[in-house]
């Protein structure tokens, strides 16, 4: 079957099995990025510019479910909170809204990041809370690449100068 949305640009048919759902989307530029889950099937993470030509699937997995404060854009590229398809657990993502373009920021997961969360823009890079399987309760920065991804600092997190800070962030291969 076919889900017809209606917009003020008109009418756009999205590919959806019966009994499928759409997550809410987030803008990035001219496109939004959003969820779509068959019933029986494989969650898809996609991109559209409102038309049916420019909707396209950028990935199998899919947005974590409530999108506030799991998701923010920074640059050209939007930082989002995703579950694999198979997995139970999400990861923290990128996206250019390009296929190639969308998958974990670290695809081996060699961070054990999980659970991400609180993703915030600053000064050029990305924050965002995370349970860490070496750290516990942590805030790593990232430019979207495991290269550019590192502990910031430990917890238990709370607000002010109580949590620890690490000067000379280690990346995700250091124990």
């Amino acid at each position: 079957p076919i889900v017809l949305s209606t917009s003020q640009s008109g009418v756009t048919n999205l590919p959806m099995a019966t009994g499928a759902g759409a997550s809410s989307g987030v803008a990035l530029g001219q496109r939004l990025i959003f969820t779509i889950c068959p019933f029986l099937g494989t969650c898809g993470i996609y991109a559209s510019d409102g038309s049916a030509n420019g909707t396209v699937r950028l990935a199998d997995g899919s947005l974590q479910y409530y999108l506030a404060g799991y998701a923010v854009v920074a640059g050209d590229q939007l930082y989002f909170a995703g579950v694999r398809n198979g997995l139970s657990l999400s990861e923290p993502w990128v996206t250019d809204g390009t296929a190639g373009g969308t998958h974990p920021i670290d695809p081996n997961n060699t961070g054990g990041l999980y659970l991400p969360t609180n993703f915030v823009s600053f000064g050029g890079v990305v924050l965002f809370s995370v349970n860490a399987t070496k750290f516990g309760q942590a805030i790593f920065r990232t430019d979207g690449s495991p290269q550019g991804t590192w502990l910031v600092a430990t917890g238990p997190i709370y607000p002010g100068p109580v949590s620890v800070y690490l000067p000379n962030p280690p990346g995700f291969g250091v124990s």
